[in-house]
């Protein structure tokens, strides 16, 4: 491979981990806009949130095992043809139906790419460096899920079917370049379904899962707070949330030497504290440039908590498999997040905020009490 190729497929790496939650982000701002296409409210039409997210993070408890048995280059570029006839699905999409089918596909092809990236840099990168590219990538799947919102705001002004045109375009591009090739068995051993699934994999899980429904899946809460409370529109809403993913992708590279430099256990406790606090003042903002700011603090503080994962699991025997895991439990909190969430906040305003707040606070405790009894890991 040419020196050129390989500059290539390691940018692609990166970008793949932008484009990975790109299209679940996409939606949270134009809720309206899709109702209105559809014949459907607002409220109904968030039901494509978790239709892109339950898939991709239900596969990919399993989708790291699989890629490493079968071989990453090769699972990669399937999963990246499924997600270019995804996003045509939506952006041609004639009915309802038609646009959730499209998003459930996108969201299971997904789920084969982020654990592959992340295993490509826990091969690729130099032990006393992963942090730092854990870091760059967390800053590009973050800008991926947090810029997508303002993406799709500002596309829905004029329409927003050209923004799943426009993934699907970046989609084939990723396809065409691919990563760099690996050895596969060839051949999927059910066995090998579970390789990733262990204990020190599920209390990593669990600080993740906590990062997901306390943070990244309160972006459409954010938005919808804007909205409600500040008459913000929908390129206003997508900017606002916007800015999280921007604050995220300056931060991430630094959570990344953080974890170099004092460890993955300390981190995540920091991380989970400062996340806790910052996502619970929304409700106390009296103007959209405030709640801009403190969604901006919580989703930087997160990344503390998204790169310290990452970075333990690799560590970890049969890490490539296990990364799918814990990246499953993360996004599985961003997709119960808005059907926990919504209810409490109709009824109780700031008690929608309130309670992933206490959320992250208590896997920070469980996490300080694993700590205390076993060595520090990082």
């Amino acid at each position: 491979m040419t020196r050129p190729v390989g500059r290539l497929r390691r940018a692609a790496v990166y970008a793949g981990g932008f484009m990975g939650p790109f299209a679940g982000g996409m939606a949270a701002a134009i809720l309206t806009e899709l109702g209105g296409s559809f014949g459907i409210s607002a409220a109904a039409a968030a039901a494509c949130i978790p239709a892109y997210l339950v898939p991709f993070a239900s596969i990919m408890l399993v989708s790291g095992s699989i890629a490493e048995s079968v071989g990453r280059a090769r699972v990669l570029r399937i999963a990246y043809a499924s997600y270019v006839a995804a996003a045509l699905m939506c952006a041609l999409a004639p009915t309802w139906g038609v646009f959730i089918a499209g998003c459930v596909l996108a969201g299971s092809s997904n789920a084969f790419t982020t654990p592959i990236l992340l295993a490509t840099l826990g091969r690729s990168a130099a032990k006393a460096r992963l942090g730092r590219a854990l870091g760059l990538y967390s800053a590009a799947q973050s800008l991926g899920q947090l810029s997508a919102p303002g993406f799709g705001g500002l596309v829905a002004v004029l329409d927003w079917r050209f923004a799943y045109g426009a993934v699907a375009l970046v989609a084939l591009v990723l396809f065409v370049i691919g990563v760099p090739a690996d050895a596969g068995s060839g051949r999927l051993r059910l066995r090998s379904l579970v390789d990733g699934i262990t204990l020190p994999v599920l209390r990593i899980g669990g600080a993740q899962f906590a990062i997901g429904f306390g943070a990244l899946g309160m972006a459409f809460l954010i938005a919808l707070q804007a909205g409600t409370e500040f008459g913000s529109g929908p390129a206003e809403r997508g900017l606002i949330v916007m800015c999280g993913g921007l604050a995220a992708f300056v931060t991430s590279p630094l959570a990344g030497r953080a974890v170099d430099r004092w460890g993955t256990k300390r981190v995540m406790l920091a991380g989970l504290a400062m996340t806790a606090a910052a996502i619970a003042l929304p409700p106390l903002t009296h103007a959209p440039w405030a709640i801009a700011l403190v969604w901006s603090l919580a989703f930087a503080s997160a990344q503390l908590v998204t790169v310290s994962s990452n970075g333990a699991v690799l560590a970890l025997p049969n890490g490539g498999a296990g990364v799918s895991v814990t990246q499953a439990f993360r996004f599985f909190g961003s997709a119960v997040a808005p059907a926990v969430v919504l209810p409490i906040y109709v009824a109780q305003p700031g008690w929608g905020f309130w309670v992933p707040a206490i959320a992250l606070i208590a896997a920070m405790s469980l996490l300080a009490i694993s700590s205390g009894r076993r060595p520090r890991q990082g």
